[in-house]
């Protein structure tokens, strides 16, 4: 879809320039030195960007090839030379479609080159239109994904740093020219000249000398530690009274921010535009701006692949479990012997227990000299001990000298306390949910898949569940009974299996809940699956699923009243069932069977123990 946008967009007719309307908030580039000094953390950043560049004199821009910014970036230059307003229609809806705006975590653009083309194309939405999305979508993308990428001494820059794994060392040259590059013109986004003022479209300590349109002289200060901290203090100093609109970003995440002039409030609900808000009034020599930006940490949830997962969040960072900042017991038991899948050894965030805590400046806080605050948070260990681990901003990492073994992760998941046990399908498994083949009808209907974006562990509602990786079980790793017409691929899978327990628990979870040829592909209301559970000492028990009521389509569309929808995989979904089972007696199989034309579908099975 995305790359359909960019070439209807190529397909629009030029028009005159003079017939483009004129954009009120369209912002102008500043003058080259406009932005004489920038401080504070990102000072830092810039200042080790210019030794990199000194010690590499032949970094040439680039841009990998298969990266699709670049193609937003030929379309706006177009519409910038034409004024073309079919042009930029097409731009931004191709830029609705773009993967980075579309991720929940660290304005994620894939490699560095693309980060770059990214942010770049960001920029110039943000001139020709004056919306201050795409100056969130830089904010997002600088202080995370760009900022992760480079080494925090300048003496490299990865090619892609994901958001979890093993501390990536430097990347191609082209992602080293690309990162460089990109990050040596941040001074120059800071601000931005509109018809009647000037715009702020970043907060960081800076000092800002330019003339406004009249041609008057102005200096602006900003005095901060955004976006550790929470507070902005901007000092407008023109050579002479002048009014003119300065206009202040209220990123899209703070839900309740404040603007003072000289102290005095301004109205609680002022004019704004998009997220910005305009004040027009004659500036003085010392007049001061003080910004309130209220920030939270908090756990959001995960999506695209990262269902059932938390991610910490704090204004516009992403925090990441890296550790390189535990103390020297939780960091050796995480790392185990720093061989193989990183950080193996957690099995996740403590149960109910997702308080964040501060981490103060006593002897062993991280050093001020990465970007914060640190957080700790209560985590359980593979072991079944407790611990609590250090999260710092996603750009520290690699903060610490190369050559150290450390992992990190952004998304976390929460861990059972053992009160789940997973039941093994992998004996019963008859089918690869995702090699290319369809599930149901045919083979050739690839589109009938489960498409995971990761086999292992997912967690929906508090419950665990364990997608089996075909990797590890002979290609297969999904359950699919027998269904659909005679000629069907699905009339040839069992009608029947048999899956052994061997312990007692108060309820079954499934990860299923769908079929194919079930509700509303078939509208009759029938049994769609019976699940007959057999104990060692009580009467077994029987549930039966009926379609159009706790089964849907295996198409993500469908939809049921007696199970959820919790997992959507492109053109497919899962659903969540529960069967209450008894807790006194232990069960020793479960035998799940159709006899109709529905082919249930279960990805997964998990017990929930008694309470002891």
């Amino acid at each position: 879809m995305f790359r359909l946008a960019l070439l209807c967009a190529l397909c629009v007719s030029v028009v005159d320039p003079a017939s483009a309307a004129e954009v009120p908030l369209a912002q102008e580039p500043l003058p080259p030195g406009a932005v004489a000094e920038v401080g504070g953390f990102l000072g830092q950043r810039l200042k080790a960007n210019e030794r990199w560049l000194a010690k590499h004199q032949e970094a040439r821009p680039a841009a990998a090839a298969d990266t699709p910014y670049p193609g937003i970036l030929e379309l706006l230059e177009q519409y910038r030379a034409t004024g073309d307003k079919e042009l930029l229609r097409g731009v931004m809806s191709a830029w609705a479609e773009a993967p980075a705006n579309r991720s929940d975590a660290a304005g994620d653009a894939g490699d560095t080159c693309a980060a770059a083309a990214w942010l770049e194309a960001n920029q110039r939405l943000l001139e020709a239109t004056g919306d201050a999305a795409h100056a969130d979508a830089i904010e997002r993308l600088l202080w995370n994904g760009l900022l992760a990428a480079q080494a925090s001494d300048g003496s490299a820059w990865r090619g892609s740093t994901p958001l979890s794994g093993w501390k990536p060392e430097g990347g191609p040259e082209c992602c080293s020219a690309s990162g460089s590059r990109i990050l040596a013109t941040v001074p120059s986004l800071l601000y931005g000249r509109t018809r009647d003022g000037i715009a702020v479209n970043h907060y960081a300590a800076s000092t800002l000398r330019t003339a406004l349109a009249s041609g008057t002289e102005l200096t602006l200060r900003q005095a901060t530690d955004y976006p550790a901290g929470e507070t902005v203090e901007l000092e407008i100093s023109p050579a002479r009274p002048e009014r003119f609109a300065l206009r202040l970003r209220l990123p899209a995440w703070c839900e309740r921010p404040a603007v003072a002039v000289n102290g005095q409030a301004l109205p609680e609900r002022p004019e704004r535009n998009a997220t910005y808000v305009a004040i027009a009034r004659e500036w003085r020599q010392g007049d001061r701006v003080a910004v309130a930006l209220p920030t939270q940490a908090r756990w959001v949830a995960g999506r695209q692949g990262n269902e059932g997962r938390l991610s910490l969040r704090r204004g516009p960072l992403v925090y990441a479990l890296d550790t390189a900042w535990c103390d020297a017991a939780t960091r050796a038991a995480l790392l185990g012997d720093a061989q193989g899948e990183p950080l193996a050894a957690l099995s996740g965030l403590v149960p109910g227990g997702t308080g964040i805590l501060p981490v103060g400046t006593q002897a062993g806080s991280p050093s001020h000299q990465v970007l914060g605050p640190a957080f700790r948070v209560r985590i359980a260990l593979a072991d079944g001990s407790r611990a609590l681990a250090t999260m710092l901003p996603f750009a520290n990492v690699r903060a610490t000298q190369p050559g150290a073994r450390d992992a990190y992760a952004v998304w976390l998941p929460e861990a059972t306390s053992g009160r789940f046990r997973p039941v093994d399908l992998a004996a019963v498994a008859n089918v690869h949910s995702n090699n290319g083949r369809g599930l149901f009808l045919s083979p050739a209907r690839s589109a009938d898949c489960f498409p995971f974006e990761r086999y292992g562990a997912y967690a929906f509602r508090g419950i665990p569940f364990e997608v089996i990786d075909p990797a590890r079980n002979e290609g297969r790793n999904l359950l699919i009974l027998r269904g659909g017409p005679p000629e069907a691929l699905a009339a040839r899978y069992p009608a029947s299996v048999t899956v052994p327990v061997g312990f007692r628990c108060r309820a079954l979870h499934v990860l299923g809940g769908v079929g194919g040829w079930a509700y509303p592909s078939s509208k009759d209301r029938k049994v769609g699956a019976s699940v007959r559970i057999r104990y060692d000492d009580a009467p077994s028990q029987e549930v039966q699923w009926l379609s159009g009521e706790h089964l849907a389509d295996y198409n993500a569309e469908a939809d049921v009243p007696g199970s959820a929808r919790i997992l959507v995989l492109r053109k497919s979904h899962l659903r969540l069932l529960r069967i209450p089972t008894n807790p006194d007696s232990k069960i020793t199989q479960v035998e799940i069977s159709t006899a109709t034309t529905i082919a249930p579908v279960v990805a997964a099975l998990t017990a929930e123990l008694p309470e002891e």
